[in-house]
């Protein structure tokens, strides 16, 4: 399995294509890890709601912080065998 990591800070007009474009790729067997580094607009509320239409989307809400954090913080929810970030 791989683990799909992708950090959003306010990109509401963008993250639902993003997480569509991750949707749509042909191999299945993966996690994606959402990580909201603590948006103020419906960055999160809009990858919480994928989450809630695909079990494998886990969606982390953190504090604003610095980019090193929010990816620690999704290598710490990654269970996959391969890891890749989506900037």
């Amino acid at each position: 399995m791989i683990s799909v990591i992708m950090l959003t800070y306010n990109r509401e007009n963008m993250v639902g294509r993003a997480i569509e474009s991750i949707l749509n790729q042909t191999y299945r067997d993966f996690e994606f890890i959402i990580i909201d580094n603590g948006s103020n607009d419906r960055s999160g509320e809009i990858a919480d709601a994928y989450a809630k239409k695909d079990a494998r989307i886990k969606v982390i809400h953190i504090s604003k912080s610095n980019i090193g954090t929010g990816r620690n913080t999704g290598l710490d929810a990654a269970t996959g065998e391969y890891i890749t970030f989506i900037d």
